[in-house]
């Protein structure tokens, strides 16, 4: 599957700020716990804090009780909230949460809850904890009420907030959170796909023009160039472009020059390359060797003098072969003289320059070819 520079811009984008979200959930979900149940609890000891000195001011607990029963209606109205009144001697006197029918004088005694001990030894106290009452998880805040006279034993006054509540709220919390990372991530994907627009528009145009030039298509130039840092990089491919078009002129024109020479010259003259395949070639190359058109191709596939063929691959391993004479068989024979010499670039041997002449038949007594050589070639014609 292909991507593009666009796509893998958007998924990063989008990616990362999904991964932000993650990180900040992570990060703050127990602050958040904390702080959520730090604001209960304050909310539950200032709501019992104000019952509780409302109750010190009642002469006696009857009258407390009386009241107690208004407070635990309001209590049970806000919600799952649980206010207890429990005696010194740890008797659940009344609870918002059960029935009058419900509290039994033999119900478990409540003077060992951590947050009952609490507040008759230090005035308040504090807990979360299951209740085994109620079968949930609560925080009790519990107050000592200290009656004015003096006459009658302490009670303490006890609200509760289930946790589920505080669940609840973290709930309710996340879901926003949730909700509010859900649309940034969908901002972040339309907002990134929509400014890279441009970008593959650039990039697209950058492509092409690149593709020509690797094509050898050198007119085209980029007219516009992108508003960012791509727009560097058009005015380099349009440099590019305009320093190989000067080039393959000058090629061209050298090269035409270097074709008018070598069809001007009397001298036969083969050109080869690194693997030592013809590249130029001239017509007196073509007469020498009795060919219809310029020589093309290996040079062992018309010449078939195999000293001569020796020679050109001396030359290929850079050692020059200059004014020998090769005898070319035939009807009369033709001797040809030729002068091979490596071309080296850069310490590398590139391929071969042979240039030709004809000797004619008189040349075989003259150029001190093996004799023996040539009478077996004599021989055999």
């Amino acid at each position: 599957m292909r991507h593009t520079v666009r796509a893998f811009i958007v998924f990063l984008v989008t990616i990362t700020v999904a991964a932000v979200f993650v990180v900040v959930a992570l990060l703050f979900y127990r602050p958040v716990s904390d702080r959520i149940i730090s604001e209960q609890t304050a909310e539950l000891t200032r709501v019992t804090t104000l019952l509780a000195q409302s109750a010190e001011r009642k002469y006696d607990p009857k009258s407390l009780r009386s009241e107690f029963e208004a407070w635990g209606r309001t209590v049970a109205s806000l919600g799952d909230y649980r206010l207890s009144l429990i005696s010194s001697d740890g008797e659940l006197l009344d609870d918002s949460r059960l029935s009058a029918s419900t509290v039994r004088p033999d119900a478990d005694n409540h003077g060992n809850r951590p947050e009952v001990l609490a507040a008759f030894s230090q005035g308040s106290g504090l807990s979360l904890r299951y209740s085994a009452t109620t079968g949930h998880n609560y925080i009790y805040v519990a107050r000592r009420i200290d009656f004015k006279n003096g006459e009658y034993p302490p009670m303490v006054l006890r609200l509760g907030a289930p946790y589920s509540l505080m669940s609840g709220l973290k709930g309710d919390i996340y879901r926003k959170f949730a909700f509010a990372a859900f649309i940034s991530i969908i901002f972040a994907f339309v907002f990134s796909y929509v400014s890279t627009r441009e970008l593959k528009d650039d990039l697209k145009r950058l492509n092409e023009m690149a593709a020509d030039l690797a094509d050898g298509r050198l007119q085209k130039r980029l007219v516009r160039h992108p508003k960012n840092d791509l727009g560097d990089l058009g005015l380099t491919l349009n440099r590019l472009a305009s320093r190989y078009s000067r080039d393959e002129k000058r090629y061209q024109a050298e090269e035409a020059r270097l074709g008018s020479i070598l069809e001007n010259m009397e001298e036969g003259v083969l050109v080869t390359d690194s693997s030592g395949s013809i590249v130029n070639s001239n017509q007196a190359a073509a007469a020498l060797f009795e060919l219809e058109n310029t020589p093309t191709g290996l040079p062992g596939e018309f010449i078939r003098q195999p000293e001569m063929i020796r020679a050109l691959e001396m030359a290929a391993k850079g050692q020059p072969v200059s004014d020998k004479v090769y005898r070319i068989p035939g009807a009369p024979d033709k001797f040809i003289r030729a002068h091979m010499s490596p071309i080296i670039h850069e310490g590398q041997v590139t391929g071969v320059v042979a240039v030709f002449n004809d000797d004619g038949p008189a040349a075989a007594g003259v150029i001190g070819l093996d004799s023996a050589w040539l009478k077996k070639t004599g021989e055999d014609q």
